[in-house]
């Protein structure tokens, strides 16, 4: 894993996708029920394909979250509200990503069990449009999520980028317990990729040495204080050390509570916040503070995400000649945004929520 961010950079990933097809993903797919007897044919490497499902969530008919599959991988996708809409007039839509943890792991015909924590929850943010937005359900058919699993989400992520109107400046990752350690890895290793992480009940103290990587990317990170699996102790040490760098972590833990807390998340409003001002464009402070008394001398910190291939800041509307990197350092008070270059795509938009540096 420690070389995972490396590689998907060097081989191209962002632009790697689905063989030509902007068929594939259509919100009026109907959902196929498994037969054993009559098993989908499984496409050759590098095509989608419209996939199975083998019901078993107990909370609700799952039928708005269409079914697919790529490279050894079924997905589930709920569409955005204004999809239909939207995609008349090109309109980008954010995403929640979300990983499900062991429990959840099926075979290629299961396509269900990783709705099991937060879809239903998500659901109801789409369906009332207060989120417009994708949800994507990967489901991993071990009990870990290896390179080529992680490699395959990636490159649907791709795919929707070039043919669903994807903003692939708005996505947050979201992971259950052993996917929460991997939600933490995902965004370390791949930090142009991830806009927020909700890290629900996982962590691994060792990734402590690969923070400095998402001190950009605003996350919530919830644990039970009784957890049965992880240190409470150990979690409250991982969220200080991150806030201590300058990382942007809230943290949610919840006294008497055990290993399955996440609903207590769900019901947070903190956690709607995020996925609603989740941006890749949208510059933190990680050194100093935004606001300072008169007498004080201005110094701060403003970043974005390393690895991108280009980046141009404007203090004020008017573009600063040494902003070509994820990080400017602030002497003076201002409002302050960034542009983000990707190879294949071009400059971002502008900030969506500059950095206001006051001085008062």
């Amino acid at each position: 894993m420690k070389h995972f961010f490396l590689t998907l950079l060097c081989c191209g990933i962002y632009f790697l996708s689905i063989a030509q097809d902007d068929t594939l993903l259509n919100p009026d797919d109907t959902l196929v029920i498994y037969d054993p007897l009559h098993k989908p044919a499984i496409p050759p490497k590098g095509e989608g394909a419209k996939w199975v499902v083998t019901p078993s969530v107990f909370w609700v008919n799952s039928s708005s979250f269409k079914s697919y599959y790529f490279d050894g991988m079924p997905f589930r996708i709920k569409f955005p509200a204004t999809y239909k809409e939207g995609i008349k007039t090109g309109k980008k839509y954010p995403m929640v990503v979300f990983i499900h943890g062991v429990m959840e792991a099926g075979d290629i015909y299961d396509n269900e069990k990783q709705m099991k924590w937060g879809a239903l929850y998500l659901k109801e943010l789409v369906d009332t449009k207060q989120y417009d937005g994708f949800l994507l359900f990967p489901q991993n058919k071990d009990t870990g999520w290896n390179r080529s699993s992680i490699i395959t989400l990636f490159r649907v992520m791709s795919y929707m980028n070039s043919y669903a109107n994807l903003d692939m400046n708005r996505i947050v990752v979201m992971g259950v317990s052993l996917g929460a350690n991997v939600a933490w890895r995902m965004a370390a290793f791949n930090p142009p990729f991830f806009a927020g992480i909700v890290a629900l009940s996982g962590f691994k103290m060792e990734d402590i040495e690969i923070m400095p990587r998402i001190l950009a990317i605003p996350s919530i990170f919830s644990m039970g204080e009784k957890d049965e699996f992880f240190s409470i102790a150990d979690a409250r040490k991982y969220a200080d050390t991150l806030q201590h760098m300058g990382g942007h972590v809230r943290t949610m833990f919840y006294g008497g509570f055990m290993h399955e807390s996440w609903d207590n998340v769900f019901r947070d409003h903190a956690l709607l916040d995020l996925l609603l001002t989740a941006n890749k464009t949208n510059p933190l402070v990680i050194k100093g503070k935004s606001n300072f008394k008169k007498d004080e001398k201005v110094a701060a910190t403003l970043s974005v995400s390393p690895g991108f291939d280009g980046y141009k800041w404007r203090k004020n509307g008017v573009v600063v000649s040494n902003g070509g990197f994820n990080e400017l350092n602030v002497k003076e008070p201002g409002t302050y945004d960034v542009q983000l270059f990707r190879k294949g795509e071009g400059w971002s938009h502008w900030s969506a929520q500059p950095a206001v540096i006051t001085q008062e």
